[in-house]
């Protein structure tokens, strides 16, 4: 589905906890029915689960599924679930929950997930929402940040990916669908104490643009010596049904 390692995955962890909006958490929570059975959509080594855990009723149990056998590999209660084409066939849940995952489908799948849910809560985390600012600016931050937001878009098995117009699609189903809704901007925030997030994030940017390079360079250069901050925009949905 996505490509991601699990070393990728281990290293933006703390910036999602850090990012994370525990507010919505409870509005979540509200919404469940006691002994709620939760469903982790593309849920890799289980990060959203052990961030959610504590946060929920200790009476809530799991099922975690996703497509990439090496990231669930001996992680409790997870399954194997290809979602491009296995999401219909999970059910007796009670909501369903996900991180950094919805900005990598299409509109379809969106649409077919959201009349899967039929009425269940969600709680949508770190979904990106095209808000990406370096600071200082660099004359070249327009190219490579357009050529990323390119690459975003690319077919991630599921359709040409939203991307980040993931976030307001999504909201705008799930209200013709009946739902309420609650969001909160959930931003990373990275300077020179995140060296290593640093240098993974310009590899990234830089990897998708053709005038990367010399780019990549600069901002390096201004990661290794502490000048470099960079604010990547998330958003965090939860959506009920009274």
């Amino acid at each position: 589905m996505s490509g991601f390692s699990r070393e990728w995955l281990e290293l933006r962890a703390p910036y999602d906890a850090r990012a994370r909006s525990a507010a919505l958490v409870r509005h979540f929570a509200d919404a469940l029915p006691p002994r709620a059975r939760i469903l982790d959509l593309a849920a890799g080594a289980g990060a959203n689960r052990d961030w959610l855990a504590p946060r929920l009723p200790s009476s809530t149990s799991w099922i975690l599924v996703d497509n990439d056998s090496v990231l669930i590999d001996g992680v409790p209660d997870a399954r194997l679930v290809d979602l491009s084409t296995g999401l219909e066939t999970l059910d007796a849940i009670d909501g369903a929950t996900c991180s950094a995952f919805l900005d990598l489908v299409s509109k379809t799948w969106l649409e077919r997930f959201v009349k899967w849910l039929a009425g269940r809560p969600l709680l949508a985390a770190l979904s990106v929402d095209g808000r990406v600012r370096f600071t200082p600016g660099d004359a070249e931050d327009g190219a490579v940040l357009a050529a990323f937001a390119a690459d975003q878009r690319r077919d991630k098995g599921f359709g040409p990916a939203l991307g980040p117009a993931a976030p307001k699609y999504l909201e705008n189903l799930l209200r013709e669908a009946g739902y309420r809704l609650a969001t909160a901007q959930c931003d990373w925030v990275l300077d020179g104490r995140d060296k290593p997030m640093l240098a993974a994030m310009i590899e990234s940017f830089a990897a998708a643009a053709p005038c990367g390079q010399g780019w990549k360079e600069r901002r390096c250069r201004q990661a290794d010596t502490g000048r470099l901050r960079l604010v990547v925009g998330h958003v965090d949905i939860v959506a009920w049904r009274d």
